[in-house]
């Protein structure tokens, strides 16, 4: 699994030079890991300010606002993938405008058995 998170202040705004150019690579990215039939499922997310965060504490619900790590980067979207291991998920991951504007994360998803 990659997961890609954003820095609002490095990456390019909407209307800035570069923004287009973004945009187009991520589309790139994309139809590169279709073509090579190693995506599998992926989506962007709205923005950390839309979430809504859920503890269960002593027996009671708390729900609250996000975002709820701090810092500025922001849980910004996934990317699922078949690939052998964290070498081959990380040539695709560079594809991605994060990893020049935030932090890209590779991690292998838990297989769990099959219950009974």
């Amino acid at each position: 699994m990659i997961l890609v998170y954003r820095d609002p202040d490095l990456e390019p705004a909407r209307d800035a030079p570069g923004f287009r150019e973004m945009v187009d690579s991520y589309l790139r990215a994309n139809e590169r890991m279709k073509a090579d039939g190693v995506w599998r499922a992926g989506a962007g997310l709205q923005g950390a300010e839309t979430s809504t965060i859920l503890q269960l504490r002593g027996g009671s619900v708390r729900l609250g606002q996000a975002p709820y790590l701090p810092g500025k980067e922001q849980l910004a979207g996934y990317y699922i993938l078949d690939v052998a291991d964290a070498a081959a998920a990380a040539e695709y991951a560079k594809l991605l405008p994060p990893a020049q504007y935030g932090t890209i994360e590779i991690r292998p998803l838990k297989i769990y058995p099959p219950s009974n």
